[in-house]
């Protein structure tokens, strides 16, 4: 069974570095370790692993954050924008469901970027993960 979740897990890998253009990350892993360190031992690891995640899951996609170049997807404020709650679990777990269901941001990012995605990162990501992607993308949006 640990098997089959392992395939699976590798599996949604592969299709979701397959799934957009991937972009040259520029941004040095160092800025973020410093600026971790000022955290303290176990936020700073939680941020190191968030970084990870974002450029294993959302880079492909998503331009890092502080990086010299732009495309449509800002992920600066990223946290400040959603609303608030347990929002952005929902949205990364299944963007999909909440456009279905109506919900206003999600539609009001679909209609303002006119691009096809789905956020699709329910069986990929635990709740410690998801944490410690909000933790990245919040202590780095703070440089």
């Amino acid at each position: 069974m640990a098997l089959i979740k392992k395939l699976f897990i590798l599996f949604g890998l592969i299709v979701l570095c397959f799934s957009c253009k991937q972009k040259n990350n520029n941004k040095p892993i160092i800025e973020m370790e410093n600026k971790a360190k000022e955290n303290g031992d176990r936020e700073h690891k939680s941020i190191l692993n968030g970084q990870k995640l974002f450029m294993t899951l959302c880079s492909s996609c998503h331009e890092p954050i502080n990086s010299p170049t732009r495309d449509g997807f800002r992920m600066e404020g990223v946290l400040d924008r959603l609303p608030g709650g347990d929002y952005f679990e929902k949205f990364i777990s299944d963007s999909d469901s909440l456009k279905k269901s109506g919900d206003s941001y999600s539609n009001y990012i679909d209609q303002s970027y006119q691009y096809d995605y789905e956020h699709k990162f329910k069986n990929i990501l635990n709740y410690k993960e998801v944490e410690e992607l909000r933790n990245y993308l919040s202590t780095a949006s703070s440089r």
